[in-house]
């Protein structure tokens, strides 16, 4: 296991997310911290691969992220923690327009039935996959992952190459900007194994 005790400092969203603009979004926002919803992650015991700008910051390449993107397992006993841990941070479903977020019973017959959630809860932005495009799910990934620590938890973090993969399936410009940054950190991590 590979220590990272990285200090992600909690920002108020209404600094990092310039395309929410009204007050009444505001309030209903939270603060994004990650070690929150990483440790109530951690206490419900979830599944899950840590996948997205969070993953690559924890693999070293510097970027701001306003969420945290998981990859969970669809196991009957996962769904059923995913629910307990939702539930614990007051998990909301984002929409695009007031109120922003709306009330959800994040019940595992729910669940089984997504393939991506994307929430507010106490701790900041989550979005929640149970398919990713460009590297399937949980269980085709999660061989290929390494165990890190953050926040005193054991977190599971994608392979840099399925972070790759699934940013380039996204196709957004945001993703597109980051990957020659992405490279070089796969060039750096191949260096360090050798």
């Amino acid at each position: 296991m590979t220590p990272l005790n990285r200090e992600f400092r909690p920002q108020p969203l209404w600094a990092i997310c310039t395309e929410w603009h009204t007050k009444s979004k505001l309030k209903e926002m939270a603060w994004f911290d990650p070690a929150g919803l990483i440790k109530a992650l951690d206490e419900a015991g979830v599944d899950y691969v840590l996948v997205g700008g969070l993953a690559s910051s924890a693999l070293g390449l510097p970027r701001g992220t306003e969420d945290m993107d998981i990859l969970a397992s669809t196991a009957p006993e996962n769904l059923q923690r995913i629910h307990s841990a939702l539930l614990d941070l007051k998990a909301r479903l984002r929409i695009a327009k007031p109120p922003y977020a709306v009330d959800f019973d994040p019940h595992p017959s729910l669940l089984k039935q997504q393939t991506m959630l994307t929430m507010t809860t106490t701790s900041g932005d989550l979005d929640l996959l149970f398919e990713a495009d460009g590297i399937g799910s949980y269980d085709d990934i999660e061989p290929r992952s390494e165990t890190y620590e953050l926040y005193g938890c054991h977190v599971k973090i994608a392979h840099i190459d399925d972070i790759i993969a699934s940013k380039k399936a996204a196709g957004r410009q945001k993703d597109i900007d980051a990957m020659s940054g992405l490279a070089e950190l796969r060039n750096t991590l191949e260096e360090r194994k050798d």
